[in-house]
């Protein structure tokens, strides 16, 4: 999110390199999004919210952002994550694991 707002935080030039990254990431085609809405929020997801875009405003570390206005009119970013490959945990529960493991 840095590199969409970072308003003089970073140097212009490392700025426009994690945009140009941003630019790049991969988009989750519509079919995989509905499916992980439905599944984190139920068939019925689109009905919590006024708008949502399905094109996504900002890449995040295992996914990426979609912007939505509430019914009430509050903007937000919601974040929605990559679906992992069968078999695989979250990378905060292997870390869990492997901290856990190592006392």
């Amino acid at each position: 999110m840095m590199s969409m707002g970072d308003h003089g935080m970073l140097p212009p030039n490392f700025a426009e390199l994690l945009g140009e990254v941003r630019n790049q990431a991969h988009v989750m085609p519509a079919t995989q999004l509905a499916e992980v809405l439905e599944r984190g929020y139920g068939s019925e997801w689109h009905q919590r919210f006024r708008r949502f875009s399905h094109e996504p405003v900002a890449a995040a570390s295992i996914g990426q952002v979609h912007r939505a206005e509430t019914h009430e009119g509050r903007v937000l970013a919601v974040k929605i994550q990559y679906p992992l490959p069968p078999g695989s945990s979250p990378p905060a529960t292997r870390r869990s694991r492997r901290a856990a493991s190592s006392r």
